[in-house]
């Protein structure tokens, strides 16, 4: 349970780089955990594409702890020949628990390490980034980006996607050489935004007042029940746009995207705007093919 308030804290108070839907989706997941006072039911857990492989079942690069235990929840790199297949699933954080990749999510540490492997592996020629990810958390989301950057010097790395490729999934596949997409998937939304609760007439209605005393004037801001003050509004702004500008301009850097195409909108790949993605494939199998033919 000590892994709560910091879910609570990165849930609500942190900005990021991912679809509003998907984030909301997050937090009524997290919010009926809190409900029913214990792990994700069975019929959850089984629907979660993340099994755990276990080190003697495994070829190639993969990520291990300290212990050399594979991480439990967590996708491994798949190695076909000199081709790797390096997943990137779900929600997107940094040192998560072991609640959160059990609902699915995927550790930027994890994603950097296994890029890490990839690249010190003289085996491996070719590189697919199989994404399905709304995205996920700002903090992470830049260095693992770099790490899969310097991965793509050493290799051919193609990101594909043939469902969701969003946000801070987006932010990953720029570093890839090629983005490649079916034509139906999901793909864009290249934008960081933070969403916080105003609970102030709430706390009013209830005869609440909280007092706060603070020796800096944005210190305590987003306080559950205390009025946001215009420094506050101003000073969480800039954090947004700090965060969007590692973002947009990693991208624009990688892609040559405009500033008018990154402004959270996103499409079926099919008629994303120029430059958003470089080609099209139905399935992965494709693209596997295609590396295989050269």
């Amino acid at each position: 349970m000590k892994q709560l308030p910091r879910i609570a804290s990165a849930l609500y108070c942190e900005p990021w780089n991912i679809r509003t839907a998907e984030h909301a989706q997050i937090c009524q997941q997290f919010r009926d955990y809190l409900q029913r006072g214990g792990p994700p039911p069975a019929e959850f857990a089984a629907r979660i594409e993340c099994p755990r492989n276990d080190a003697d079942d495994m070829e190639g690069p993969c990520w291990r702890d300290e212990s050399g235990r594979i991480e439990a929840w967590h996708p491994q790199v798949q190695v076909m020949g000199s081709l790797a297949i390096l997943p990137v699933r779900g929600i997107l954080g940094k040192h998560l628990s072991t609640l959160e990749m059990w609902c699915g999510a995927s550790d930027y540490a994890i994603i950097a390490k296994q890029a890490a492997n990839i690249a010190a592996d003289e085996r491996i020629e070719n590189v697919i980034l199989h994404i399905d990810s709304p995205g996920g958390n700002c903090v992470g989301n830049v260095e693992c980006a770099r790490a899969l950057a310097a991965m793509a010097e050493k290799k051919s790395v193609v990101a594909y996607t043939d469902q969701l490729c969003a946000s801070a999934a987006y932010f990953l596949a720029s570093a890839a050489d090629r983005i490649v997409a079916a034509p139906s998937a999901i793909v864009g939304s290249i934008s960081t935004y933070a969403a916080y609760l105003d609970e102030s007439r709430a706390y009013e209605m209830e005869g609440l007042e909280v007092r706060m005393f603070r020796s800096g004037e944005v210190k305590g801001a987003g306080y559950p029940g205390k009025p946001w003050t215009e420094a506050e509004i101003i000073a969480q702004q800039a954090v947004t746009d700090q965060f969007s500008q590692q973002f947009k301009g990693f991208v624009a850097a990688r892609r040559g995207l405009a500033d008018e195409v990154m402004n959270g909108a996103y499409w079926p790949a099919e008629f994303a705007p120029a430059g958003v993605v470089d080609d099209f494939a139905d399935s992965i199998d494709e693209v596997i093919s295609a590396l295989a033919t050269g």
